[in-house]
């Protein structure tokens, strides 16, 4: 359960790759975003099980849960607490998968917007 008392950081990242979770630090950096990240999608799990977020960003590919995976857990729990939630690849991601996001209400997301700062503060921000 959400209180009031705790931060609600404007985007959440879940992403066993360290590169990436740095690459899209430092392209928040001097915004006014304020960005959490996992690179544990175990601890990440526990911690969106009672925090929310605006956008939710998850990896499909990591070591213990796919991101589709973990966002089901999410959804046959509380719900996942996000506004926004994408599913994250480098790869073009089978349809099956891509269906199944789609049925959850998640979008399926290129990690190739993480390269440009602009594409992806248009993403994360809406405009």
């Amino acid at each position: 359960m959400v209180t009031g008392a705790q931060k609600i950081y404007d985007v959440i990242l879940v992403d066993d790759e360290e590169l990436t979770v740095e690459l899209v630090t430092r392209k928040l950096r001097n915004t006014n975003l304020h960005l959490k990240s996992f690179t544990n999608e175990m601890t990440a799990l526990t911690y969106l099980q009672n925090h929310a977020t605006r956008v939710l960003i998850v990896d499909q590919r990591m070591p213990r849960l796919d991101g589709l995976e973990l966002l089901q857990k999410l959804a046959s729990g509380n719900g996942i607490l996000a506004t926004n939630v994408y599913l994250s690849s480098a790869a073009e991601l089978p349809g099956c998968v891509s269906e199944q996001a789609e049925q959850l209400g998640v979008r399926v997301l290129s990690k190739d917007v993480f390269r440009n700062k602009d594409s992806l503060m248009k993403l994360l921000t809406g405009t």
